[in-house]
């Protein structure tokens, strides 16, 4: 799916006409038309033996959606994960992402109930991109204990 590069953005996509931003996951007219662009998607590019993973959402946290919560979030992307599922005969891996850090919007970059449902994890973190040879070490020790 295409990134809206900032919030300011919507306004610019042919969906802002059927919902507001906020209402855009549950809007049951959006819900339809985005059922046929992921049976589009699957259609024009499932196929590929090269495509690895369908990127589902980039950056949960930042999104409007986000906003009611991680578990009304989790049902969502269950959705979406399903639909995908149902279009794809090959049974591409799926995966989902939290951005901004460590300690973003009071959320676990680590996600383990949206990674539970993807199954492929990323993260993604500017806190540390000056030095990210230090910090990817601790992280890595601590996700071994994580994991």
């Amino acid at each position: 799916m295409h990134g809206l590069g900032g919030a300011g953005d919507w306004t610019n996509l042919a969906y802002s006409g059927i919902s507001s931003a906020a209402d855009f996951i549950l809007n049951t007219t959006s819900v339809l038309y985005r059922q046929k662009y992921y049976r589009y998607i699957n259609a024009r590019w499932g196929y590929s033996r090269a495509l690895f993973v369908w990127d589902l959402v980039c950056e949960a946290n930042g999104t409007e959606a986000w906003c009611d919560g991680d578990t009304a979030y989790n049902t969502r992307l269950q959705s979406v994960k399903n639909s995908f599922d149902s279009y794809d005969p090959f049974a591409h891996l799926t995966t989902a992402s939290q951005g901004g850090g460590w300690n973003a919007w009071d959320s676990d970059p680590k996600w383990p109930n949206g990674y539970a449902i993807t199954g492929v994890s990323q993260m993604h973190s500017y806190e540390y991109k000056d030095n990210m040879d230090m910090k990817i070490t601790l992280e890595i020790m601590k996700l071994l204990f994580y994991i």
